[in-house]
């Protein structure tokens, strides 16, 4: 739980009403109980029961299971938030790095290292 309540506190109030709307496009059913645990770490951080407060039974690992599907939505929300702030040029050398890999994956390894040294001449410039 400490793990959503750091990357909640990172969050101004215009990305906490967008995390909110993400959620919501998100989500697949009407259960909306990531943005009710959402809601109840940002407004009441010291809280030591939230699972009572989600659900009417206690129910350790449905409770687990959301609190771990909602530190996934917000690094995956933290991570877009942070690539749409980036410069294109920091963002060419991610998309270098990360075909970079994915041609070692598939071991094409001398258009890899190709690509990464191209990558490296163009960080030094």
């Amino acid at each position: 739980m400490k793990n959503n309540q750091q990357l909640i506190s990172i969050l101004t109030e215009k990305e906490q009403v967008e995390f909110i709307q993400h959620l919501k496009k998100k989500n697949k059913t009407k259960d909306e109980k990531n943005i009710q645990l959402f809601k109840l770490i940002l407004n009441e951080p010291h809280l030591n029961n939230y699972a009572e407060r989600i659900y009417a039974e206690s129910n350790k690992n449905a409770f687990h299971a959301l609190s771990k599907r909602l530190q996934d939505s917000l690094v995956d929300f933290i991570a877009i938030k942070a690539f749409e702030n980036e410069n294109s040029a920091e963002q060419e050398l991610f998309k270098k790095i990360l075909a970079a890999r994915i041609l070692v994956d598939h071991q094409n390894y001398k258009f890899a290292f190709k690509i990464l040294k191209k990558a490296e001449f163009k960080r030094n410039n």
